[in-house]
């Protein structure tokens, strides 16, 4: 309603407005908007309220100090936003510097062209990520590392308690399922990206399921107290962007391959908690999630491809129907 009324005003829209700005009038009744990043229902309190004062401190007290001073060169930017920006303060051409067809970037168009520049908000993102790559582990090793160990070595011997008891009746899943299961999908993702020439070598496959499996442990500790999901967007980006450097499609895979391995290992151990409170046998809900990850990629792919070959100016902003691909814009 600010913006509204202010429509003409930078500083209003900037501070109030909800697109590249701060969104300091945002009041909304719309659960989708509320819920968009997760339900504030399900977090312990403790949890909401160190998230909204991280919040407040980095992007309504840091953001506008750093923007309004041009400490880092960036008030020719919007405030806010996800977008990349070229020197002129135009959406970033990435189709000037990269080779499309070999996937590679084209160092010499780079430098001619521009580099590239991030919104405040978007550079303040990134700064907490590295920060919390670190953190993570080393905040878990600190503070609950000798109760994670003494589980670890007592896990057979320590008393169960009355649903572990109950689900002792259940048999468990044999590991050589999760290891059949991990080496049926490896083999496939060797041969996909050495049939379709993607840059990344079989040993950056491995590398990058070394990084997801790297946060795996402190991941899931973080997540079942937090109900928050850490992120290694940004290890993921770094890593393939040192040992492969030139090789944006290269850098993505390997993301990818990170990210996502990470982020449904989580899911799983999730799921396989609930579905030891709820006394589900453990092969069921191994199965349930095998089944629905492989139908999940068909549809998924499926989807995807109906999309691009149907729906005109898809992922682009001003796409009639609003779809605009919010998250994969950036990813």
């Amino acid at each position: 309603m600010v913006s509204y009324l202010g429509f003409r005003n930078r500083l209003i829209n900037q501070l109030f407005g909800t697109v590249n700005g701060l969104g300091l009038s945002l009041l909304t009744f719309d659960w989708s908007q509320i819920g968009y990043i997760g339900s504030p229902l399900v977090f312990p309190w403790w949890t909401k309220v160190n998230v909204i004062i991280g919040f407040i401190i980095f992007f309504y007290i840091l953001g506008p100090i750093l923007y309004y001073t041009n400490t880092w060169s960036q008030a020719y930017l919007p405030l806010g936003g996800t977008g990349v920006y070229d020197q002129y303060g135009q959406p970033y051409n990435t189709t000037r510097v990269v080779d499309l067809k070999r996937g590679l970037l084209n160092l010499t168009a780079y430098k001619e062209y521009s580099p590239l520049s991030l919104p405040t908000t978007f550079t303040a993102v990134y700064s907490i990520a590295f920060a919390l790559a670190t953190s993570a582990i080393i905040h878990t090793a600190l503070y609950h590392g000798q109760s994670i160990w003494d589980k670890i070595k007592n896990i057979k011997t320590k008393d169960k308690d009355v649903h572990a008891k109950l689900m002792c009746n259940y048999p468990e899943v044999p590991n050589w399922w999760y290891w059949s299961y991990f080496i049926v999908f490896t083999v496939f993702s060797v041969i996909m990206i050495e049939v379709y020439d993607t840059g990344l070598p079989i040993w950056g496959l491995f590398l990058a399921l070394f990084v997801a499996l790297a946060y795996v442990l402190q991941g899931e500790f973080i997540f079942a107290m937090t109900s928050q999901q850490i992120s290694i967007y940004l290890v993921a980006e770094i890593i393939p962007g040192y040992l492969l450097p030139g090789k944006p499609f290269s850098n993505m895979l390997f993301k990818t391959f990170s990210v996502q391995s990470l982020l449904v290992g989580l899911a799983f151990i999730q799921d396989l908690k609930l579905g030891h409170y709820m006394k589900i046998l453990p092969r069921v809900t191994f199965v349930v999630q095998i089944v629905a990850a492989i139908l999940s990629a068909v549809v998924q792919i499926g989807v995807k491809k109906f999309l691009v070959a149907t729906v005109p100016d898809l992922c682009d902003k001003h796409q009639a129907n609003i779809l605009t691909c919010p998250n994969t814009s950036f990813f």
